[in-house]
């Protein structure tokens, strides 16, 4: 049974990519403050790199970790999109 009076529906799907490691909290839940992460790890961010999907809209919050963690995706292999919004009420 078809209605042509129903609009097109658009699917969208999210991908959540959580930051890389955080290994100067000393143990404590850090938050918002602007702390590092661990990119080492290559193999995890070439496996990362291999799944996302292509044409997807790049989002991060302000906090360096998030930055750090797409720049090691698109090093691993991942092509570096055109731009990221920064969202800084993630």
């Amino acid at each position: 049974m078809s209605n042509s009076n129903k609009p097109d529906v658009v699917v969208t799907r999210w991908w959540w990519v959580r930051h890389a490691p955080v290994r100067s909290d000393g143990g404590n839940i850090y938050g918002q403050f602007d702390i590092e992460c661990d990119t080492g790890d290559r193999e995890v961010f070439e496996a990362v790199a291999k799944i996302l999907p292509r044409n997807a809209v790049w989002y991060a919050s302000n906090l360096k970790r998030t930055h750090q963690t797409a720049e090691a995706i698109w090093a691993a292999g991942f092509p570096e999109p055109a731009g990221m919004a920064r969202e800084a009420a993630f």
